[in-house]
């Protein structure tokens, strides 16, 4: 309990690395490693790697991005640190897809080209968008991108 109301009165608490980003995350929430688990789907194992100040070896994006918007962080402060902690009241209102925000995010890093993406963003939504995950999403830019390719 001094622990924590010792943070509250620091103005500016450590925020050098991811894990002190997302404990600070998490404590701003008020959730467990437990609970962040089961919000973003990402695996209790990896989180703990992230939370203890282990990288591993590899790094998604994906998971980084579920992860932020469980949060309800940026996802380029919870990252590199840089920019805001939170979304501003006049940030764009959430995707209604939260697993197509995460392929476009993904999509963008990976050099996708845009119209491909808006080609899947900005048209109709599958008949079977809500039970799509972002994989599925990225497979739809990816064939986007082949047919704009081929035309």
């Amino acid at each position: 309990m001094l622990v924590s109301a010792v943070r509250m009165m620091d103005p500016m608490p450590k925020t050098d690395t991811l894990a002190d980003r997302m404990n600070l995350a998490l404590e701003r929430r008020g959730w467990s490693q437990y609970r962040l688990h089961k919000e973003s789907g990402v695996s209790a194992a990896q989180l703990s790697r992230w939370l203890s100040g282990e990288r591993g070896k590899l790094f998604d994006p994906m998971q980084m991005q579920r992860v932020a918007d469980a949060l309800e962080v940026h996802y380029e402060w919870l990252c590199t640190g840089r920019g805001s902690m939170r979304p501003s009241a006049s940030s764009p209102p959430p995707d209604r897809w939260p697993e197509r925000g995460v392929a476009v995010e993904y999509a963008r890093r990976a050099g996708r080209p845009e119209s491909a993406i808006r080609a899947v963003v900005g048209g109709e939504d599958p008949p079977n968008a809500q039970r799509l995950k972002a994989d599925d999403w990225l497979r739809l830019i990816d064939a986007a991108q082949l047919r704009g390719t081929r035309a």
